[in-house]
């Protein structure tokens, strides 16, 4: 619990993508202003009104409380990511093995992966929490008698809805593409219920009717809000499918995933070990053994059934999908990554004991058990302080080195005027406008960037009441800003002349010749003539930094005794000396 509540204090945005496709117009629905990106046009809707909504509500507590919405919403995910995974450490630890349950909760909370993916609002975390939920129901599932009849037969049924059911939720609420992880289950399930028509029967029906309640609530709302001024049968949006034509079926040159940037087989791998580190090889290790079960480790049918069904198979369909695709961000392996720690607990617990025996046989002395104990006590020891260590490391590293932007723009003070608050070459770390106060706007100018920035919703005045505030809202959404294309291409009329800035972030390092330099590093920290300094936090410059600091944070009392050349820079807000 601890653990992913430091992360949503303190742990940075990873992708630019979560604050510009969702925390902004998440800010839209409570605050009446925000930041619209293509995807919400009605023209394309690619996003989902019914993902954001839930979210209302800890915005809505977060004023009761006086903390910013932006950590509710943080709060949110990560009670909801602990709530899951402590009911699959339950059911792994009275079902199937205490200690490979112990050791999946270990990995959950130290792999720096896990720090960052279970806070984040994206479908594909939203997906990573329920593809928990529905891991511990497949594996109450398998583990229930063979098909009978009676009471026996209703409880797996009911279990078999559930699973069902949550798969379906991680695809249709979260992200199209974690049905995925599905299809070993309904492989399973259509197998042995062949010659059970009555089981079948009940568990398609069942499933069916929940399922079709799930879309209904999805197309209901995306309706509401992206044909408000034409809600007709012939308007309807169902933006799972939308999303899947847009990034497999209609994907061509000049649109889809594609023109975002394309990455070798190695982001993933690199990414992966970054995230990982030792758990990674154990995880690897573990699809082998899960694969390999029969010959080698002789697991009973059902136990080797419920590794692969929840491990293996998931895992390796997965891979297959994504590294094959030239697109390749990070958030996209979110949906396995408890996966990858349930693969390593278990290689983790066969490991040991066969390391324990080896050694045991070496020393020939297996009939004392005081030898044992303090040999696995050991083996414990250094493999928690290994993997520990590292991991905590990467994780004090991210928030040490990349969480000023978190940081900086909660010192913007509030106003009764209206304040532009400017960014050029480093608007893809702004942290949403859940950081400005109600009167100010994020505005861009010019920069080195020449894709499409995000425009600027439709305003909706916050102190209008309830009913009318949701239909100015859907109207809102339902309008088409100006100037906006899905192909990625630069529009003008996006930024602002920079004499229209009231507030300035940006970093101290040399610009390019159109671009605006207000902090720079000359014998220390300058500001130009006409700004003063608010507030700077130190943020690393990845391309001017190697050795261990860049990945791994290393006390200052440490660093003369490794490799360790860290260069920052400062990451300022700033304003203009009339404005005092």
């Amino acid at each position: 619990v601890w653990m992913r509540f430091y992360s949503a204090n303190n742990m940075i945005i990873p992708d630019c993508d979560e604050v510009f496709n969702y925390y902004e117009p998440l800010n839209l629905l409570v605050r009446g202003f925000g930041k619209i990106t293509w995807e919400y046009l009605p023209l394309y809707a690619i996003r989902s009104w019914s993902f954001l909504v839930p979210f209302t509500l800890p915005v809505a507590l977060s004023r009761v409380f006086k903390i910013n919405g932006f950590y509710a919403v943080r709060y949110a995910l990560a009670a909801a990511s602990v709530l899951a995974e402590l009911s699959l450490f339950k059911t792994l630890n009275e079902r199937i093995s205490v200690k490979m349950s112990y050791w999946f909760l270990l990995f959950q909370i130290i792999s720096p992966g896990m720090s960052h993916a279970a806070i984040s609002l994206l479908p594909s975390s939203i997906a990573m929490v329920l593809v928990i939920c529905t891991t511990n129901t497949v594996v109450q599932f398998i583990q229930l008698p063979p098909l009978a009849t009676g009471h026996t037969q209703r409880t797996k049924v009911n279990v078999g809805v559930r699973a069902i059911v949550g798969f379906a939720a991680a695809g249709l609420y979260g992200w199209p593409f974690a049905l995925a992880l599905a299809v070993p289950f309904l492989v399973y399930v259509l197998l042995i219920t062949w010659f059970s028509w009555t089981f079948m029967w009940r568990l398609v029906a069942r499933s069916s009717i929940a399922v079709a309640a799930m879309c209904a609530a999805i197309i209901g709302t995306d309706q509401f809000f992206y044909n408000f001024d034409l809600p007709t049968w012939r308007s309807i949006e169902f933006v799972p499918l939308n999303i899947v034509l847009y990034n497999v079926v209609n994907s061509s040159e000049t649109s889809g995933p594609n023109i975002f940037g394309v990455e070798p087989l190695s982001y993933y791998l690199l990414n992966l070990l970054l995230n990982f580190n030792g758990m990674l090889l154990l995880a690897v290790l573990g699809v082998v053994m899960n694969l390999t079960s029969f010959a080698l480790f002789r697991f009973s049918k059902r136990q080797t059934n419920l590794l692969n069904l929840t491990t293996s198979v998931p895992i390796l369909i997965w891979c297959a999908c994504f590294f094959a695709q030239p697109h390749k961000e990070e958030r996209f392996l979110y949906p396995i990554y408890p996966l990858l720690n349930l693969s390593a607990a278990l290689a983790t617990k066969y490991l040991f004991i066969g390391a324990n025996r080896f050694i045991l046989d070496t020393v020939g002395i297996r009939s004392h058990a005081i030898v044992k104990r303090t040999i696995n006590y050991l083996s414990v020891v250094v493999v928690v302080g290994v993997l520990g260590t590292v991991s905590l490391l990467r994780i004090r590293n991210l928030v040490e080195n990349y969480a000023a932007p978190l940081r900086v723009y909660a010192h913007v003070p509030p106003s009764e005027n209206p304040v532009n608050i400017c960014v050029g070459r480093e608007w893809y770390h702004y942290p949403s406008s859940f950081f400005l106060p109600q009167n100010a706007r994020l505005r861009f100018v010019q920069s080195g960037f020449n894709g499409l920035l995000p425009g600027d919703f439709q305003e909706v005045d916050p102190a209008l009441a309830f009913t009318p505030y949701v239909a100015a809202l859907a109207g809102s959404i339902s309008s088409v800003p100006p100037n906006m294309n899905n192909e990625n291409r630069f529009d003008a009329s996006k930024v602002v002349d920079f004499s229209q800035c009231d507030y300035y972030v940006d970093i101290s390092q040399p610009t390019g010749p159109k671009e605006a330099q207000v902090v720079y590093e000359k014998q220390g920290l300058q500001v130009a003539l006409g700004w003063e300094v608010v507030h700077c936090e130190k943020f690393i410059d990845a391309d001017a930094s190697s050795g261990l600091g860049k990945l791994l944070y290393v006390p200052v009392r440490w660093r003369q005794l490794f490799p360790y050349d860290v260069v920052y820079y400062d990451y300022c807000l700033t304003k203009r000396s009339e404005n005092v």
